[in-house]
């Protein structure tokens, strides 16, 4: 009876040591969940990888990117410099400059690859696309929707802001409980104010009609400096202007339309300001509404903006 008892006790042993090195990373650590790995090509327009992969704990952004694509790397390897063949290319004297970029849960990070540790339920965006210059870099994006607002960058955040006009109250009631709804915890709705726009306690929601909002300076200035913030849209003479990813505008709507965009203080801003703003009534309840009933729209957008037609992705390509 003891040695029948003996046996099954180490066969347990044996067994469970047999799972901990099969479930092991190559650390030998166990596995800490999922990531949601994307990579597009052209501001999220042309998608080459979007699944759900396995992490491990301290696994690195570059750990996930290397064990699902094939990667090339300069300096040392810290920047990646091709993905599945596609090459960072210089431009050349007149060529347009065009590398990857990453972003985690939307917000453009301001670390390398082998640095940023991934955690459970992360989004890590890879986008290939040209650019100008640092300058203009887009430091968040919408398209990781209702991220940052949930997981956060590095860290969850401590607390969520929305903010709006006392008209549009209801509709940032109606964006926090949707938001709550998908795993948000702490989401306060709050009237404008531009001291909480500046000094941002968390990332932070603005709602409004462009005639209430461009009041606050710290918004006015974002659309002032239109080709350096990255908002890839600017408010001019009662209309939007949409622009390309230089700064050019291409397109004027001049009403029944929302803005969806995004900007942090640089990169790597755990704080981002998102704007969901409207050319008039119309416009805005729509720009909402559709992040309320229909975010899987705005997935790998940089930004975009709601018309009664269409949602237009930009910048525009």
């Amino acid at each position: 009876m003891k040695i029948k008892n003996f046996s099954k006790i180490f066969f347990i042993i044996v067994l469970i040591s047999l799972v901990i090195s099969g479930c092991g990373s190559k650390n030998g650590s166990s596995l800490n969940g999922q990531a949601v790995l994307v990579v597009t090509k052209n501001y999220g327009k042309d998608v080459i990888f979007d699944k759900k992969v396995k992490i491990d704990k301290n696994y690195t952004v570059m750990d996930i990117l290397e064990e699902n694509l094939q990667v090339g790397t300069k300096w040392g390897g810290d920047f990646v410099s091709e993905i599945n063949g596609i090459k960072s290319d210089n431009g050349g004297v007149s060529g347009k400059r065009q590398d990857w970029f990453y972003f985690v849960n939307g917000v453009c990070a301001d670390t390398g690859a082998s640095e940023y540790e991934v955690k459970s339920q992360d989004i890590v965006w890879w986008d290939y696309h040209p650019w100008e210059n640092m300058n203009s870099a887009n430091s968040a994006v919408i398209g990781c929707f209702p991220e940052p607002f949930i997981h956060g960058y590095r860290n969850k955040p401590n607390k969520v802001i929305i903010m709006a006009s006392t008209d549009n109250l209801d509709l940032a009631n109606s964006l926090k409980d949707s938001i709550l709804s998908k795993g948000a915890e702490n989401i306060e709705v709050k009237k404008l104010d531009e001291n909480l726009i500046k000094d941002r306690l968390g990332p932070t929601i603005v709602i409004g009609q462009w005639d209430e909002i461009k009041k606050l300076n710290y918004i006015n200035n974002l659309n002032e400096e239109y080709k350096k913030s990255g908002i890839n849209v600017h408010f001019k003479d009662e209309k939007i202007e949409l622009l390309k990813y230089d700064g050019t505008a291409v397109k004027k709507i001049k009403e029944n339309a929302g803005v969806i965009t995004a900007v942090g203080e640089g990169l790597g801003d755990d704080k981002p300001l998102w704007l969901i703003v409207g050319i008039d009534s119309k416009g805005l309840d729509k720009a909402v509404n559709l992040l309320v009933n229909n975010p899987e729209k705005i997935k790998n957008m940089y930004s975009a903006v709601v018309t009664s037609e269409e949602i237009i992705s930009l910048p525009i390509q």
